[in-house]
């Protein structure tokens, strides 16, 4: 591998949402040129096909808050550093409320309430005769809007015909 292609790698993990455009190279066909195969943050590092298409490496990525900021600030023509201090207060805010108790609603995307689990005995699959005292604590449950819901439900693999 050379030097050059070790670096558009190491840019892949960096900036997993910007594979679009490499090292000044624009590909033609929505591959990235120049590296036989391409490690996937969302994938937890393994090595994708370079024959796959910009879509098909999407699928398989995690959705980051960089991503957000670069993706937010193309469209919006706002700076990055502008985008992100935009993303991070509204992740304070939502943090603060939730910390409060109080329930975070966005209409048809969904709604984050905190909820107390119940204290509960667990036990070591090694060792199930040893009980372990789980305590009762705060969690954050998300309940999906309509929207999302049927966005989601589209991802649904349709039902083999025998």
């Amino acid at each position: 591998m050379s030097g050059n292609q070790a670096e558009l790698i190491r840019q892949a993990e960096a900036f997993p949402g910007q594979w679009r455009e490499w090292g000044g190279q624009r590909s033609t066909n929505g591959t990235i040129p120049g590296v036989a195969a391409a490690p996937a943050a969302g994938n937890g590092g393994k090595s994708l096909p370079l024959s796959w298409t910009w879509a098909e490496y999407q699928k398989h990525m995690t959705l980051t808050k960089r991503d957000l900021v670069v993706r937010i600030s193309e469209e919006a023509g706002l700076t990055q550093g502008q985008v992100f201090d935009v993303v991070q207060k509204t992740l304070d805010y939502i943090t603060e409320a939730l910390a409060k108790g109080d329930k975070v609603e966005f209409r048809e995307f969904g709604v984050f309430e905190v909820k107390s689990r119940k204290a509960r005995v667990g036990r070591n699959p090694k060792q199930p005769e040893i009980e372990v005292q789980i305590p009762a604590r705060a969690m954050v449950k998300f309940k999906m809007g309509k929207v999302m819901r049927a966005t989601v439900l589209r991802l649904t693999p349709k039902a083999a015909k025998k």
